[in-house]
């Protein structure tokens, strides 16, 4: 099945990328229907001087209030694997359970590494909405996608 890359010129257009992040929050609020505020988004991605950066890993991350569930969001570049989207459909989304360390405090996270489609931002947005609302395992992650 041919899938369409969403906002597939990100990593060569600020703007473009910028308008994706955007859409990753209107996203996650809409399907956790929850407000994001400057304490739930932990990280920025940016250099020492604080200077955005534009490599989308990652391009969203996410921490519950109570500071027990985070969400990483990767974004991978097709450009950078030499491939066709086609060619490359089993590998358009993995995910994995892993922890952060953030505010003193040991948070499991679900990290979601994906080019971006329609249909793996579907998926995602299915595991997100599982994972905080419900328990998933890696075992669990792989029998979704």
């Amino acid at each position: 099945m041919e899938q369409k890359l969403l906002f597939d010129k990100y990593s060569e257009d600020k703007r473009i990328y910028n308008l994706n992040q955007g859409y990753w929050k209107r996203k996650l609020q809409s399907r956790l229907q929850i407000k994001l505020t400057k304490e739930t988004e932990i990280f920025k991605n940016s250099d020492a001087q604080g200077k955005k950066i534009y490599d989308a890993n990652p391009i969203f991350t996410f921490v519950n209030d109570s500071k027990t569930k985070a969400i990483r969001i990767i974004q991978d570049d097709i450009k950078i694997i030499q491939t066709s989207l086609e060619e490359n459909e089993k590998y358009l989304i993995s995910a994995w359970l892993d922890d952060i360390y953030y505010d003193n405090y040991r948070i499991p996270e679900l990290v979601i590494a994906l080019f971006l489609t329609k249909e793996t931002v579907d998926k995602a947005m299915n595991l997100v909405y599982l994972w905080i609302n419900e328990d998933l395992t890696n075992e669990r992650i792989e029998t979704i996608l």
